[in-house]
């Protein structure tokens, strides 16, 4: 994996803690944007661990970026206090993180956090998962609203795991097709990410059905 951090003494803290658990291994260590997408293009880590403060920008701005070069895996990780968390979590779950968790959350924790992510599961700190899906679920119940039959068809598709060929296969339309109907459910319910996706589902109850 891929850590970026604006701070060394953590980056470094991190590696030697990650590399001590048992199937994960630092690759590279990034303390801004621009270093990130280099290290990412030239190693492809399958896990990008991304800091919220970063030199010269923003971890949410990498996420956006690194998400829209091409499918990778983000773990969001924060060590900032203060009632904005929860809005940082949704912010970086909207950019396309798979997972948000606090750098003062216990050791195990953060362990289910970095497999959980890598398993492409979303993961939200305990602390503010409860604040996080509130935010995300406001504006997605009217934007769902929004949606027609055949988006929302796809949509609950994706999120039980559908390829864009099965869907196609599913459905009788082209994988063109389905890709244009995704681009646009992602838009209209303002999501970047599969997590985000997933979340928006569980709290508009779109996804549970027989």
């Amino acid at each position: 994996m891929l850590l970026v951090d604006g701070h060394p003494i953590v980056r470094d803290g991190l590696a030697a803690w990650i590399d001590s658990q048992a199937g994960l291994e630092v690759v590279g260590h990034a303390a801004s944007a621009d270093e990130a997408q280099a290290i990412k293009r030239q190693l492809n880590p399958d896990l990008v661990v991304v800091g919220v403060a970063l030199r010269n920008s923003t971890g949410i701005e990498l996420t956006r970026r690194l998400v829209a070069r091409r499918d990778v895996c983000i773990l969001g990780l924060s060590g900032l206090p203060g009632p904005g968390l929860a809005m940082q979590g949704a912010r970086m779950l909207l950019a396309g993180a798979t997972g948000f968790a606090l750098k003062s959350q216990p050791s195990k924790e953060i362990l289910d956090a970095l497999r959980m992510t890598l398993e492409r599961k979303c993961y939200i700190t305990p602390a503010i998962e409860a604040e996080v899906k509130t935010l995300l679920h406001g504006p997605s119940t009217v934007a769902a609203s929004q949606l027609t039959v055949r988006e929302r068809e796809i949509w609950k598709l994706v999120v039980k795991g559908y390829s864009t060929k099965e869907i196609g296969q599913a459905l009788f339309i082209s994988p063109r097709t389905v890709e244009v109907h995704r681009q646009h459910v992602m838009r209209k319910l303002g999501v970047r990410s599969l997590a985000a996706l997933i979340l928006c589902a569980v709290q508009t109850g779109e996804w549970i059905d027989s």
